[in-house]
C-alpha cells in the first residue's frame, strides 16, 4: 500500500479510476497531490461502488479508459469517461449515472 493512504496518515492522494481484475489505474487527484483532510475526519463505512466492477464497456455503470474526475461541493461526482466520450455524473447518495455531455461518439459539436 502506498504511504499516502495509510489511515494513520488521514491523507488521499490516490484514487483508483478503473479496476478489474487483471489491472488498476491510479491517479493523483492533483498535481501535485495536496487533498488536505481534518484528521478527525470520519467516513463512510460501507460505500457504493457507482461505476468498475463490470469491466469496460459503454454501459452507465461501466467506463472506459476514465481520465478524469471532480466532485463539486454538493458531492457529486463528474466522470470524463474519455474512450466513451462523454462525462458521466453520480450524484450524492445515486446508485446510478447519468450522461451529462457527450455519448454520441467522437466529434466536436455540441451533443
Amino acid at each position: 500500500m502506498p504511504e499516502d493512504l495509510k489511515a494513520e496518515n488521514v491523507k488521499l492522494d490516490v484514487i483508483t479510476l478503473f479496476s478489474d481484475h487483471s489491472k488498476q489505474y491510479d491517479y493523483p487527484l492533483r498535481s501535485p497531490p495536496s487533498t488536505n483532510i481534518h484528521p478527525n475526519a470520519r467516513w463512510r463505512q460501507n460505500g457504493i461502488t457507482v461505476a468498475g466492477g463490470n469491466r469496460q464497456g459503454n454501459g452507465i455503470n461501466q467506463l472506459s479508459n476514465p481520465s478524469g474526475l471532480y466532485v463539486d461541493d454538493d458531492h457529486t461526482v463528474y466522470v470524463a469517461d474519455e474512450s466513451n466520450h462523454r462525462i458521466v455524473e453520480w450524484k450524492w447518495g445515486a446508485t446510478s449515472g447519468q450522461v451529462v455531455a457527450g455519448g454520441n461518439g467522437h466529434g466536436n459539436g455540441t451533443h
